[in-house]
């Protein structure tokens, strides 16, 4: 297989830098394949922050892979709707990927008979089911990031929309200034705070059990009492956060077994990548070291960044992200 230019890149600063003795890494494949190529002695420790990311990821996959039964009383509740079926087309669709594979066909020979992308035909192979997809809220989904800035703002007594518009281009926003005055346009009638949006039942499920007040707590157990599923996926995510933060390396053993039979496909797949990586994810809970002060300078260098958007030159910018260091 040939090497990418990346891979290369590690084995060669790696190979450099001799006397490295611990390579705290996230868990792309290619860090520890450069580690173990370059610096065979060398430890290899997983980074926290990153695996509590792989496993509330495979629990956000398996949330949005369909929608779920809502209990009558949650009926209200923002973002809550009910189990959808798979349309005619999609369900036809994935019996024929299904049925093209039970021949023996390869995914790109698949996707070249369909018309389909690689990346679906996947996918739809992975599915037990024919796949559904949750309805976007209503709104201009580019200004949706940026709403807790405005209702912010709004708050605090800035009601020009072209305002408003021109402060959220500063921190990323890259649409029209017309979806900004729709989205603050029923905020008008009142001028002063729009109406607080209850918190979604996705905002629940993915949140730190530890961080929600008793209601939300309540509402949270209805909504996992009827969908059994869901419920596994949650205890497997709540569990493993328990784990990180104990350092209790027999409990992941416990937590790698139940999360391969959980019959949860998201979550054999991480449980798959844990057996992989094992030494270097103990080490994750055994020693203090990990990518934090890294992350962190990245951080850093993408606010300074941000911050010049549009008036600064690189090598301004080189300057500003080089002079704490200078100094």
């Amino acid at each position: 297989m040939r090497e990418s230019p990346f891979s290369t890149a590690i084995d060669k600063w790696l190979l450099d830098h001799p006397q490295v003795e611990v390579l705290a890494r996230d868990r792309a494949w290619a860090y520890r394949l450069a580690g173990h190529t370059a610096l065979p002695e060398a430890q290899q420790v997983a980074d926290r922050f990153h695996l509590v990311h792989n496993v509330g990821s495979a629990l956000k996959e398996f949330l949005h892979s369909e929608r779920w039964n809502i209990p009558e009383a949650l009926g209200d509740t923002p973002g809550a709707t009910k189990r959808a079926k798979p349309t005619r087309a999609m369900r036809a669709r994935w019996e024929a990927v299904q049925q093209l594979k039970g021949s023996g066909q390869s995914v790109s020979a698949i996707a070249r008979e369909l018309g389909m992308n690689r990346n679906t035909v996947s996918k739809y192979l992975a599915a037990d089911r024919p796949p559904v997809y949750a309805g976007r809220p209503p709104g201009p989904s580019k200004v949706r990031p940026y709403l807790s800035h405005l209702r912010r703002r709004w708050a605090e007594g800035c009601h020009s929309a072209r305002r408003l518009y021109h402060e959220i281009v500063e921190l990323g926003y890259d649409g029209a200034e017309r979806h900004v005055r729709k989205a603050v346009h029923p905020w008008r009638s009142a001028l002063g705070r729009p109406p607080k949006r209850g918190p979604t039942l996705n905002w629940l499920v993915l949140r730190p059990y530890q961080r929600l007040t008793g209601p939300e707590k309540e509402k949270l157990k209805e909504f996992l009492q009827a969908n059994p599923p869901l419920a596994r996926g949650h205890k497997l995510k709540e569990w493993f956060g328990r784990i990180i933060g104990q350092g209790d390396v027999e409990a992941l053993d416990a937590w790698v077994k139940d999360a391969a039979e959980s019959g949860l496909k998201q979550f054999g797949s991480v449980a798959r990548g844990f057996r992989k990586d094992y030494e270097a994810i103990k080490l994750a809970l055994t020693t203090p070291w990990s990518t934090g002060q890294c992350e962190g300078q990245i951080c850093r260098v993408k606010l300074v960044k941000r911050m010049g958007y549009g008036r600064a030159k690189p090598d301004l910018l080189r300057q500003r992200v080089l002079h704490r260091l200078a100094a």
